[in-house]
């Protein structure tokens, strides 16, 4: 029985369609000690020298196999997982990115706001104050007046 055409950069399943292949699963696979290629060449190399006279039973094999599959799956799931963990914190920092620069314009806005409303209350200020001394110039043409008035009235009596 041989074994061929097992592609070690094939993915089964992605979480991310747009993923079809791995980039290095050799490095995967050394990082978590015995890796695709190992298991197969022992598995292939178990059937080749095994005795004939009493094969390798249908049921460890296929317990190989299906543990193979399981272990292939699981690195295939934290690689995609890790994957996710970068995508969700790199969307966490861009929205904090972005709340910090909301942050700030909307602090520039509010210090906007303050410097023209004390401007305004400047201007009231000022012209409360122009108010009076003009009040108070108009009593004084009064009391100007009322003594030309009176000034007026004694010269013609």
């Amino acid at each position: 029985m041989s074994v061929d055409g097992v592609n070690n950069n094939q993915i089964w399943y992605t979480f991310d369609e747009t993923t079809k292949k791995t980039e290095n699963k050799e490095k995967i696979s050394a990082s978590n000690g015995m890796g695709k290629d190992a298991f197969l060449n022992l598995l292939v190399s178990q059937l080749k020298n095994q005795d004939p006279l009493n094969p390798m039973e249908d049921k460890e094999f296929i317990a190989q196999m299906a543990q193979f599959t399981t272990l292939e799956q699981i690195q295939e799931l934290n690689t995609s997982l890790q994957k996710s963990q970068l995508q969700i914190k790199e969307a966490i920092e861009e929205l904090n990115s972005n709340y910090k620069a909301n942050q700030k314009d909307i602090i520039n806005e509010l210090s906007s706001m303050n410097k023209a409303i004390q401007a305004y209350e400047q201007k009231i200020n000022e012209t409360s104050i122009n108010q009076q001394s003009i009040t108070e110039e108009i009593k004084e043409i009064k009391e100007i007046i009322k003594g030309y008035v009176k000034e007026s009235q004694s010269k013609t009596e």
